[in-house]
């Protein structure tokens, strides 16, 4: 259901953008086969790594109390899921890509391709460091689940957030500026739009982004540790 909801969304997007397309050749300094692109490759991303939401199952296994089990056992509980989830995209890389490659064999005229080797492997490190950024951030409203009651809600209206900060429903760069400053040193951004753009070679994997996304997995592991030792206590 997950998959066929972001072909449509995908088929939706590219049809948009074609229209608008129509009347100009360049939109904020994306043409048609870039923009067209991005999109696919942010559908991509999002199905691979969030087709499980990470928050709901903690708060239905807290909820339920199941989770007592995986504390009481000589095991972390957020690594356990962390390589649970990592199975899954593994999984879901190779059943989705196949969908994709015919969506990409019928759009491939209008897409483009990393300018070099090195854009490439810069684009699945950003695709390994989006991973883990999501997984921490769900991980994190997940954990919420000790004090609130239901966090579906919670999670629902964060998620709502995070598609327009990393750039899921339009282009980081495309965003009104007081969005774009806001957003400048926000992990948000390394979800979607850093690696899409690395893949196009409109961004390089420099120095100051790796030590900022670097500076975000370092403080959210740090702050799943501690928040779940506060909440085993509490």
């Amino acid at each position: 259901m997950t998959l066929l909801a972001h072909i449509f969304s995908l088929s939706v997007l590219v049809f948009l953008w074609l229209s608008v397309y129509r009347s100009g050749s360049q939109v904020g300094g994306y043409s048609l086969k870039e923009m067209i692109t991005y999109y696919f490759l942010v559908n991509f991303l999002s199905v691979v790594i969030t087709s499980r939401d990470v928050a709901w199952i903690m708060g239905d296994e807290i909820r339920a109390g199941d989770i007592t089990g995986y504390i009481l056992k000589p095991i972390n509980y957020a690594a356990r899921l962390f390589f649970d989830i990592l199975a899954g995209v593994f999984y879901n890389i190779i059943v989705f890509s196949i969908a994709f490659l015919l969506i990409f064999f019928f759009l491939r005229d209008k897409l483009v391709f990393p300018v070099s080797p090195l854009s490439f492997l810069s684009f699945l490190f950003t695709f390994g460091t989006a991973f883990v950024l999501s997984f921490s951030f769900s991980c994190l409203i997940g954990i919420s689940a000790f004090w609130l009651v239901d966090i579906r809600g919670f999670d629902f209206s964060l998620r709502t957030v995070i598609l327009i900060l990393s750039g899921e429903i339009i282009p980081v760069d495309l965003l009104p500026s007081f969005l774009k400053t806001a957003n400048q040193f926000l992990p948000f951004k390394y979800f979607s739009w850093y690696p899409a753009s690395i893949f196009m070679g409109k961004e390089n994997l420099d120095l100051k982004n790796i030590l900022i996304v670097g500076f975000w997995m370092i403080f959210l592991v740090f702050l799943i540790f501690y928040l779940s030792n506060c909440s085993i206590s509490f």
